[in-house]
């Protein structure tokens, strides 16, 4: 599948540093694929063939989806925590409404109004529908890793999109547009489901902001700028502003802490520590990357070389021929019989017609979530902004 060089999916990385577009470009490097990637894809292509061949009347019951889909076209399984993953998404859009009449699916959005080029496929998205002036822009995350709704840069840009095609072919004034952004996650441990609501004419210091990323990081000196996107960017090991930012770690790690330690000296010296090991972990992970692809390659790198960690034992046989052999040894390989998860209950109960607020209180005599250990986190503003915009 090919990208767009600004590709929507990466603008949470190219908005705050438009120089990793052409790092990347010029480094040859590839789009990064692994596991979780292909398994998201299929998710994906599960979903769109679901409503594509069943409509959205789809059935609920997850047999039939593992017996008449077993592969996505790539060859990646299609597991049953895949097919829960997509049913819930499917059902959020169903209880929302969203299946009602026009919608697009697995739609190529052309962003030209960021830059010529510039494109992106939008999970689902759903027009204004008559006199009901709201669009509703829908991003399914099957990863467990936290994605917010709340300036969600992939869903700006998904935005700017589509208001282009509202505007000249509808002639839809921002102004009078609600726009719903909505961050589905059904693997999530947290919220799983997220939506950020706003009339159209308050995102036009957003686009405004991908506008001028998008002209820096075509333009001919592009910024960089390191931080916690680097964690999400290829080209972080051969970038300068990512080793200038490790180095300086390691400088303020290694200088003395001031005594007396105040509040407004703790206070400064935490969020910068926390920042400082992150650039360090950013830096060593893309340097382990580097070293490993060039040792792959027959290059020798001084004091470095590679081996295999530890990984969770797995059978290479069926549960059957698995449980088969045990009983030939007189062992009891069979798992024990066991309730669905918390995740799975919630989902029945939303089929049966229940809202997640009110399936989560059905069941809070028989769910436990502990909390954590406390720690320590950086007050960046992001909270109070969003209080405040919602």
């Amino acid at each position: 599948m090919s990208h767009s060089l600004l590709a929507p999916s990466s603008a949470s990385v190219w908005v705050r540093c438009p120089g990793s577009v052409t790092m990347r470009a010029q480094a040859g490097l590839p789009s990064e694929t692994n596991d979780a990637a292909e398994e998201g894809t299929a998710a994906h292509w599960l979903a769109a063939s679901i409503l594509g061949q069943e409509g959205s009347d789809y059935p609920g019951d997850t047999d039939y989806y593992l017996r008449n889909w077993t592969q996505d076209p790539a060859g990646t399984l299609i597991t049953e925590d895949m097919v829960h993953s997509v049913l819930y998404y499917l059902d959020y859009l169903k209880m929302q409404g969203l299946l009602d009449g026009t919608f697009f699916v697995e739609d190529r959005i052309d962003i030209q109004s960021l830059h010529t080029g510039c494109y992106g496929t939008a999970d689902f998205w759903r027009p204004p529908q008559g006199n009901d002036l709201v669009l509703d822009i829908v991003d399914f995350k099957h990863g467990r890793g936290n994605v917010e709704a709340f300036e969600n840069w992939q869903l700006l840009t998904y935005f700017a999109g589509v208001m282009d095609a509202l505007q000249v072919e509808h002639k839809v004034l921002d102004t009078e547009l609600t726009v719903r952004l909505h961050v589905i996650q059904p693997r999530h441990f947290g919220d799983r489901e997220k939506v950020w609501e706003q009339k159209a004419s308050d995102l036009r210091g957003y686009v405004n902001m991908l506008r001028a990323a998008a002209e820096n990081a075509l333009g001919s000196d592009p910024r960089v700028a390191s931080g916690h996107h680097c964690k999400h960017c290829p080209a972080r090991h051969c970038c300068p502003a990512a080793q200038k930012a490790a180095v300086e770690a390691i400088r303020f790690v290694d200088s003395a802490t001031p005594h007396p330690l105040t509040e407004e000296a703790l206070g400064y010296e935490l969020p910068a520590l926390i920042n400082a090991i992150k650039a360090l972990e950013y830096r060593k992970e893309s340097l382990e990357e580097e070293a490993i692809a060039r040792i792959r390659a027959g290059k020798n790198i001084p004091y470095v070389n590679v081996k295999h960690g530890t990984a969770q034992r797995k059978w290479k046989k069926t549960a059957a021929e698995v449980i088969r052999l045990g009983a030939i040894s007189g062992a009891d390989f069979k798992m024990p019989v066991d309730a669905v998860t918390p995740a799975e209950a919630v989902r029945q109960l939303k089929k049966a017609g229940m809202t997640e607020k009110d399936a989560l209180t059905y069941l809070d005599a028989v769910i436990d979530k502990p909390k954590g250990k406390l720690k320590a986190v950086i007050d960046d503003g992001f909270k109070a902004r969003k209080t405040f915009t919602n």
